[in-house]
């Protein structure tokens, strides 16, 4: 379970083929044993695209060209599925313990509901480790997490917040890097 690798990306749509290799390629390169990705804008017959070389499984909810998100796991990685809506969540065992995997992709527009509905979803059916990832649209902290600095402008955050503490969750990364200022919004021209 201490070698799992696990990447979120946004890819701000898979429909070019070249783009598609080169971010299935920097995965495979990674040695990613499950992949989060949101914002793909495939169709879902198109989704078998994804299913390449390391690529085992793929579980996926689309909404016509927009939107789209998928959970992408090595051919090593065994899982089952359930999916709806606008997240995906795979329950499954790996090396023997039960985890739960959640991928969202939250609406950009403040809608509250989202996140109390989401949180009652895996409060009702998530089962042992929960790794929830995606695009959630928000921060959890506007001075550390956006450049530039946005504090007090959405509620969003507070929400966020409020959900992971109730689930018991925590942002692994902020965890290791407490003051650390990354970010993960970046487009470059493929």
């Amino acid at each position: 379970m201490t070698n799992l690798k696990i990447v979120s990306y946004k890819v701000h749509g898979l429909n070019h083929p070249v783009k598609r290799r080169k971010i299935l390629s920097q995965l495979k390169n990674l040695g990613c044993g499950v992949a989060l990705i949101q914002e793909m804008h495939l169709v879902e017959n198109e989704h078998k695209k994804l299913r390449r070389e390391w690529v085992g499984e793929v579980f996926s909810a689309s909404y016509g060209k927009r939107r789209g998100m998928a959970i992408l796991f090595n051919r090593t990685v065994v899982f089952f599925v359930d999916t709806l809506g606008r997240y995906v969540m795979v329950i499954g065992t790996i090396s023997g313990m039960v985890v739960s995997i959640i991928n969202i992709y939250a609406p950009t527009e403040d809608d509250y509901s989202f996140f109390r509905d989401i949180a009652n979803i895996i409060a009702e059916n998530a089962k042992g480790m929960i790794i929830l990832g995606g695009d959630f649209n928000a921060v959890l902290d506007g001075r550390l997490d956006r450049l530039p600095d946005e504090y007090n402008k959405t509620k969003k955050p507070k929400i966020l917040n409020n959900m992971l503490g109730e689930l018991g969750l925590v942002d692994s990364w902020r965890y290791k890097n407490p003051r650390g200022r990354d970010y993960s919004l970046f487009s470059n021209v493929h």
